[in-house]
């Protein structure tokens, strides 16, 4: 009989963080990221950052709390590299 040691609970939240960290470090490529956050700006220009031309700024815009869920299966690869870009919260 082989005596497998059962992790306690402490260790599990570890071993997660750790792969969750090593999962996180592989990014989306570049022209995907780019591409996903151009798009989410054109359905929502509000989102914009940077001043236009077409759409100055508002100056209240930036006490304004915006949220995004993520609602994928994956590794939070879009979350970090398109929603953190646009949005102050990501609720997974």
């Amino acid at each position: 009989m082989i005596l497998i040691p059962v992790p306690n609970l402490e260790d599990i939240i570890i071993i997660r963080l750790v792969i969750k960290l090593c999962l996180l470090s592989q990014s989306l490529p570049r022209v995907d990221a780019l591409g996903s956050r151009l798009f989410l700006l054109n359905l929502y220009p509000e989102l914009s950052a940077v001043p236009s031309a077409l759409r100055p700024l508002d100056p209240f815009s930036s006490s304004q709390r915006t949220r995004a869920v993520d609602v994928g299966a994956g590794i939070g690869r879009v979350t970090a590299d398109v929603l953190l870009h646009l949005v102050t919260n990501v609720v997974h």
